[in-house]
């Protein structure tokens, strides 16, 4: 499988949200990144999930997947309690189709920690 870019949310245990291949994906600076943000895809995901709907999506824990296209490599930006958990960075890595001999930096960004949670 090709390996890809997008937005994630990890919720009950599962990775859901929307991947783009590398030729789908729109160009920012020197990366690869997904088209949609999270805020654009929420209700999409809100119809996958109904137990969702009340919810805001800063609210689940969420990241994205981006490529580097000077260094060839991607990058997983998240809180950084997803990006500490081992099991959680392989599952994100099986969503995007990202092998294990596939360059991967993780870097947590403060965007993505959940500021409130009910």
């Amino acid at each position: 499988m090709t390996p890809k870019v997008g937005i994630f949310w990890i919720y009950r245990n599962k990775i859901i949200g929307k991947t783009y291949s590398l030729s789908e994906a729109e160009k920012y600076g020197n990366f690869l990144s997904p088209i949609l943000g999270h805020y654009e895809y929420w209700e999409e995901i809100q119809k996958l999930e109904p137990k969702l709907y009340y919810e805001e999506y800063e609210n689940i824990p969420r990241g994205r997947v981006v490529y580097n296209m000077i260094k060839k490599q991607f990058v997983l930006l998240s809180s950084k309690s997803i990006i500490k958990n081992q099991s959680v960075v392989k599952a994100i890595k099986e969503f995007f189709s990202i092998q294990d001999n596939t360059k991967l930096i993780k870097k947590s960004d403060f965007h993505y920690e959940i500021r409130y949670k009910a």
